[in-house]
């Protein structure tokens, strides 16, 4: 597989696993807070702490399974993950159909696309792909009044089927379904 982290298949595979293992206790210990405090967040509050905890989980198990330097950045014009201090990588995570970034992005670097399952309560369901985004994937949400770009499952599905991007999937698959098409998580038992 070609990655910006020079392992193969199954090497990024265990480290993804590791990376996401490892956020299932913040996300346990997130639902646990709320229950105490009387506090309903809503699935976009729920994967922007997942991202989070993903970011900094992954740039660990980067530098763990890798002989690379890798640095999480908290710091919103920058990268998310920066390995080698010049391989740029960021982290999206959507429990819906679409992935967001700012209006004007401008990050054509390697993306870990993460599409959890919002009523799997035990964080072990996942689809995961790392794709090289071009600034032409997304699209501009603006007309919708909404501030952002989206990158849907219907664009990575075409990519995957078209064969024309770097994308290799990590964990699941999206497929055609009779109307659209869809994800099918993988369980990770985590």
């Amino acid at each position: 597989m070609n990655n910006p982290f020079d392992i193969g298949d199954q090497t990024f595979r265990n480290l993804l696993k590791k990376a996401l293992k490892d956020c299932k206790s913040y996300m346990v210990g997130f639902a646990e807070l709320n229950e105490i405090f009387g506090v309903t967040p809503n699935t976009k509050n729920y994967s922007e702490i997942l991202s989070k905890a993903a970011e900094q989980k992954i740039s660990k198990a980067i530098s763990e399974f890798t002989n690379k330097d890798s640095k999480y950045t908290t710091n919103d014009l920058d990268s998310d993950i920066v390995v080698n201090q010049n391989i740029p990588v960021e982290v999206k995570v959507s429990s819906g159909t679409e992935w967001m970034a700012g209006e004007f992005t401008d990050r054509p670097y390697w993306h870990i696309l993460i599409r959890r399952d919002k009523t799997d309560n035990e964080y072990n369901k996942y689809f995961v792909c790392l794709i090289k985004m071009k600034n032409e994937y997304w699209k501009s949400t603006i007309y919708r009044n909404h501030y952002g770009a989206t990158f849907d499952k219907k664009a990575l599905f075409k990519l995957k089927e078209e064969g024309t991007a770097d994308l290799h999937i990590i964990f699941g698959d999206i497929v055609q379904s009779k109307k659209s098409c869809k994800f099918i998580l993988e369980t990770l038992n985590i």
